[in-house]
């Protein structure tokens, strides 16, 4: 029985130290960051941290079902044959005139 070893090409190893310093961001914000940034907006509002808390579950879950609702409709429109990029230019739109109307602190 021989042993095959695969080498990683330059490419193949670029997104593997990209997908990891991507979890490592997404893992510190959600874990360190957001959470003391809820609870000042919860306190500038006059919430408790339960009541801040509670809140962002209910956005959570809301999103979700939203997605759950949306996901499959979405991806059916986008199979259809020359829909692909007209339906990720206008989610990238909806994103960016999302992202650019919501207030700052």
């Amino acid at each position: 029985m021989s042993k095959v070893i695969q080498k990683f090409s330059s490419a193949e190893k670029g997104w593997m130290l990209y997908d990891w310093a991507n979890s490592g961001f997404s893992l510190i914000v959600v874990t360190a960051v957001l959470p003391l940034w809820l609870e000042s907006v919860g306190h500038n509002v006059n919430l408790s941290t339960a009541q801040t808390t509670s809140w962002w579950s209910y956005a959570n879950s809301f999103s979700t079902l939203i997605v759950a609702i949306c996901s499959p409709i979405l991806g059916a429109l986008a199979d259809f044959k020359g829909w692909k990029k007209p339906s990720w230019f206008i989610a990238t739109m909806l994103g960016v005139v999302t992202t650019l109307t919501c207030d700052g602190p």
